[in-house]
């Protein structure tokens, strides 16, 4: 079975898919860089290696034990594993670009 007929089997809607995808690829990354920029120059938070792990934290997909706690519980396992599928799909594209925008701003400005 392909991944488009995967999708046109769920109870959610292709554009609710892809607004869960976009919020959380892209806007909460967007938030978390901004929050840290604040954070960082107001030198509440200082280490770079704590700043790293937490752009990590806010680029990556929606964490598999959501679909574990889902199956469990027996509602909506299939429309959470459509949004993880999605997630992990956009985040090879998004995560290269969250990194680098990371190491060419925060890390060089700690250099110079």
């Amino acid at each position: 079975m392909c991944i488009r007929d995967r999708l046109d089997t769920s109870r959610l809607d292709k554009m609710t898919l892809g607004s869960i995808t976009i919020i959380r690829l892209l806007l909460l990354p967007s938030i978390g860089a901004l929050t840290l920029f604040i954070l960082s120059h107001l030198e509440i938070i200082t280490d770079p290696t704590m700043v790293f792990v937490l752009i990590l934290t806010y680029a990556t997909p929606t964490a598999i034990n959501i679909l574990v706690q889902t199956t469990q519980i027996g509602d909506f396992s299939k429309e959470i594993s459509q949004v993880l599928m999605l997630g992990y799909a956009f985040c090879t594209i998004t995560m290269p670009f969250v990194l680098y925008l990371f190491f060419t701003t925060y890390i060089l400005s700690l250099i110079h």
